[in-house]
């Protein structure tokens, strides 16, 4: 694969052609888009990057695009730059030479330009997976629950017993639900997000980006919001973005110490599946389960709307390994 020619920039790349290539390939999904390129350079402390790869014709062959974003605990001021790309990188055609040329050359500018990268939702298969190892990134065996999206009636009846009840009771006791992407929804829901990543800090891995992040993501047209609410007062929230095939959960929570008689998270889900439902789209994605082999509260949770347990996989690689593990470990002394 000597005659490929390598572009790192976006004022490099014909924009035309990444939509083109984005649009027409089987793999693709609402984070590889131009405009979500454009959703993340708008942020303060998000740096979004594209990778291509042409042929000496012009024709593109990979593509890749993330951004690289501050990832560690939400109360330390050290936020890790870690580059995150959802879905991995998209090829023309299946080329084992063009897989490990790209993957090589990528790897050597992730390196430059974050301290850690992973790749996520990299689909129902781990894809890529000996050209991935055989490069020295760690592949890590992490699921995720698919809700097919094919009748209101279906999706529902794959619920377990007990959830359908739960669900029909709230919205029985009056939960009621809406989808208007106005600001003052995305502050209330934004606030209710930020007090349950205070509260779990410990817990979680990723801090809450600002206000600004969802102002901003509202804005995209591929993207919406979900509210419940209970006798005037707002109870849950969630942002989420789709696609023709998929509707990603992204981020969502309730108030479930002071509402939890009305099982908002519940709710709050089965809302965001008719959404999809009425846009024709084919899958729900909860974004994941957790580590294969590892049982959690989450994945419990998850399990019980019928979805499908598949394993995305993830690949993931500290730019120095060396140096990652004293300052994690530095971290952790001082956190």
């Amino acid at each position: 694969m000597n005659d490929l020619i390598y572009y790192d920039s976006i004022d490099l790349i014909n924009q035309d052609k990444w939509r083109h290539f984005y649009k027409n390939h089987p793999k693709n999904n609402a984070f590889q888009s131009f405009e979500m390129y454009g959703f993340w350079n708008c942020l303060v402390n998000y740096k979004p990057f594209v990778f291509m790869a042409e042929n000496s014709k012009g024709e593109c062959l990979a593509f890749c695009t993330g951004v690289v974003a501050p990832v560690g605990k939400s109360k330390t001021k050290y936020h890790d730059k870690t580059a995150l790309i959802y879905g991995g990188p998209l090829f023309l055609h299946n080329d084992n030479g063009l897989y490990d040329a790209f993957i090589l050359k990528l790897g050597a500018f992730l390196k430059r330009i974050s301290r850690f990268t992973e790749f996520r939702n990299l689909g129902r298969d781990p894809y890529l997976k000996d050209n991935f190892t055989k490069h020295k990134w760690e592949y890590i065996p992490k699921v995720n629950y698919l809700i097919q999206l094919d009748t209101e009636e279906l999706v529902f009846s794959r619920f377990s017993r007990n959830k359908r009840r739960e669900i029909r009771s709230s919205l029985k006791k009056g939960v009621e639900i809406s989808y208007d992407k106005t600001e003052e929804n995305i502050e209330v829901i934004y606030s209710i997000l930020e007090k349950i990543y205070i509260r779990n800090d410990k817990k979680l891995t990723l801090p809450i980006p600002d206000l600004n992040f969802f102002i901003q993501l509202m804005k995209l047209e591929f993207t919406g919001l979900n509210m419940v609410s209970f006798e005037g007062k707002v109870i849950g929230g969630g942002f989420f973005l789709f696609d023709e095939t998929y509707l990603y959960g992204w981020f969502r929570g309730s108030l479930n110490a002071d509402f939890g008689f009305l099982d908002p998270d519940s709710v709050l889900d089965w809302s965001v599946m008719q959404f999809g439902l009425k846009k024709g789209i084919s899958f729900f994605d909860y974004m994941g389960a957790g580590r294969k082999g590892w049982e959690n509260n989450i994945r419990k949770y998850k399990s019980r709307f019928g979805g499908e347990l598949v394993e995305n996989g993830m690949y993931s690689r500290a730019s120095n390994p060396l140096l990652f593990r004293i300052q994690n470990k530095f971290r952790r002394m001082i956190a």
